[in-house]
């Protein structure tokens, strides 16, 4: 008498495989962009914060000073990787303080690109119309 013979399937099929590693690179090719965008969204949170902090020294400075600072009289730059600081503009009754993306992680690619604020404390993009919120 024969046997009858039983077959056990166990794992994957390679064609199951593929699918299933198909969509998964679907996915992170929909995903990966807006990651990014998210990240460098962040990266110019912190760039605000950093504008701020130092606009908040030049007023400092100011209060016991004859005009406000430069970038060294306040300390230097800060070690914020993904933005160049700078205040290409301080006197007596004004300052200007920039914050430019490097290509640090291509920060360069934000939407917001160079941010700028003054004595005023007001927080504007150079790219004001594609920024949605500088």
């Amino acid at each position: 008498m024969l046997k009858s013979f039983k077959l056990c399937h166990t794992g994957f099929t390679l064609l199951e495989l593929l699918t299933a590693l198909a969509l998964c690179m679907l996915l992170a090719l929909i995903c990966w962009p807006t990651y990014q965008d998210s990240l460098r969204q962040a990266r110019r949170g912190e760039a605000k914060g950093e504008l701020l902090r130092l606009a908040d020294m030049e007023e400092r400075w100011r209060m016991t000073h004859a005009k406000y600072a430069n970038l060294t009289e306040l300390g230097g730059n800060s070690d914020n990787p993904h933005y160049h600081f700078n205040i290409p503009l301080f006197n007596a009754m004004a300052f200007t303080i920039t914050a430019s993306p490097t290509q640090h992680n291509n920060q360069h690619l934000d939407v917001c690109q160079t941010l700028e604020i003054t004595q005023t404390h007001e927080l504007t993009s150079l790219a004001a119309n594609n920024c949605p919120h500088p």
